[in-house]
């Protein structure tokens, strides 16, 4: 354990955290939300210090990044927590098992080990993922600076559900000292912001407090004396949504963010070969002619656009149907029908989609 940042103490030995958007008030021998930061004794405690759940190294190409350092492999690390509770999580057996049953698991790993394997595995950066980077804020942090000290980059994938004072210099009385915002963290890395749009923080806060230094490469932070001092802001920000831009932020912020690149669905040779390669990893035979007939059922005749995430997303519910059953997952019509009509959402005309496969779904009328 470590006691951790971004905290201030309350009355009758309670406190307050301030490392996301939650502010949540901690009474004594009581847990935040995320289920990792604990009151002991009024004093805030990271339970997930060094506690490393998985690591593994991955091609830079898994990341949300685009054209960094291609053809590299990224250290990727993670502690069980998170602030969220996505019912899409494809990492929920470790991202909740704090929430569910208080229980912390992992391998206690120092810092300089980290970095040390990352530099013998020859990883050009250290990828903070898997969960929320943010809840183990501490640890992440001291890893960070080693790994910046012997020029391994830094890559912190969030679900940008920060405070706004996160992005500003924290003053902590009790142990006198200043802790430093989440950009400066990465500095001489990557910042990426995942559902821009969809946190406490509006998006207009966000950028305008960000339009200087994105524009001057340069920040300027503020002592608790009132005395400001500027700072580099050297990384590469990417703000990833699936929202209307221009809902976001006016053309006065957008053209600030130089490079734009829109992902937009894909055609039905590329959906076939994204299936093909989930199926390959999932172990699971494939199946083009059945495939096919899925997509004129659930796509074609919905006029539902095929996204690149689907293929993975059905195959994960055709696994947790056959799980369920107790039997062998394969690529059957009837079990990717039954996962196809799990994953889509109904049309609102239609009460009954769930239908045994060549019926017509019951509707209203």
């Amino acid at each position: 354990m470590k006691e951790a940042m971004f905290y201030t103490k309350a009355q009758e030995q309670a406190v307050n955290c301030h490392l996301c958007n939650h502010h949540c008030h901690i009474k004594l021998d009581k847990h935040g939300i995320c289920g990792v930061r604990k009151n002991q004794d009024g004093t805030l405690w990271s339970l997930v210090y060094g506690k490393v759940i998985t690591q593994h190294i991955d091609p830079i190409e898994k990341k949300p990044l685009y054209h960094f350092y291609p053809g590299t492999q990224s250290y990727s690390i993670a502690t069980v927590g998170c602030n969220f509770r996505c019912t899409f999580c494809q990492n929920a057996d470790i991202s909740q098992s704090p929430r569910e049953d208080r229980s912390i698991y992992g391998n206690t790993v120092a810092a300089e080990s980290i970095v040390e394997q990352a530099r013998k595995t020859g990883c050009a950066s250290i990828s903070y993922t898997y969960t929320e980077p943010t809840i183990f804020m501490e640890y992440a942090l001291d890893v960070a600076r080693l790994a910046h000290g012997v020029g391994i980059k830094n890559i912190f994938v969030s679900n940008g559900y920060m405070t706004e004072e996160s992005l500003e210099l924290k003053y902590n009385p009790n142990l006198r000292y200043y802790e430093a915002p989440h950009q400066l963290r990465a500095n001489n890395g990557i910042f990426v912001i995942d559902d821009f749009g969809r946190q406490k923080v509006s998006p207009r806060v966000l950028l305008n407090r960000w339009m200087y230094p994105l524009e001057t490469r340069q920040d300027f932070l503020c002592l608790n004396t009132g005395q400001q001092f500027a700072v580099p802001f050297d990384q590469l920000v990417i703000f990833a949504t699936n929202l209307d831009p221009y809902g976001l932020a006016d053309a006065a912020f957008l053209r600030r963010i130089r490079h734009k690149i829109f992902i937009g669905h894909v055609n039905v040779e590329q959906y076939l070969e994204i299936f093909r390669r989930v199926c390959e990893n999932q172990k699971i035979e494939f199946d083009e002619e059945i495939v096919r007939s899925m997509m004129a059922r659930h796509y074609f005749a919905a006029s539902r656009p095929m996204s690149a995430c689907h293929p993975r997303d059905i195959i994960e519910n055709l696994l947790d149907r056959a799980r369920f059953l107790k039997i062998n997952p394969s690529l059957s019509p009837q079990l990717l029908d039954f996962a196809c009509q799990s994953y889509f959402v109904k049309p609102k005309e239609v009460i009954d989609y769930d239908t045994v496969l060549g019926e017509e779904p019951r509707s209203l009328s």
